[in-house]
């Protein structure tokens, strides 16, 4: 919608829209994020895989986060400081310390 109202989406306007979709764990409309990214020309990132590890945090989702994490790192995107620490996050969210530990 904001683009055919007349808005300049970029990358800050997805990254706007995924973080939103991560601080409630919707990671559906996040998919969809992604997905409008791609069309517009915006290639996935660190910082868009990040967003979606946090997702995973907070539905407390270690599977997918880590599901997701693999995806990243065979899309040959390579994580960062925040990438791992979303990780940390994820497992220390469920309360699984040895898991923690590996992040």
């Amino acid at each position: 919608r904001m683009q055919s109202a007349g808005f300049i989406v970029d990358a800050r306007t997805f990254y706007s829209l995924l973080t939103a979709c991560a601080q409630v764990g919707d990671l559906r409309a996040a998919d969809v994020t992604i997905k409008q990214m791609k069309d517009a020309g915006i290639p996935e990132d660190v910082i868009s895989h990040t967003t979606l590890i946090n997702a995973c945090a907070t539905k407390a989702d270690p599977e997918e986060a880590r599901r997701r994490f693999l995806a990243m790192r065979s899309s040959q995107i390579q994580p960062n400081g925040f990438t791992l620490n979303a990780m940390l996050n994820v497992f220390i969210v469920v309360g699984d310390a040895s898991e923690a530990e590996i992040w």
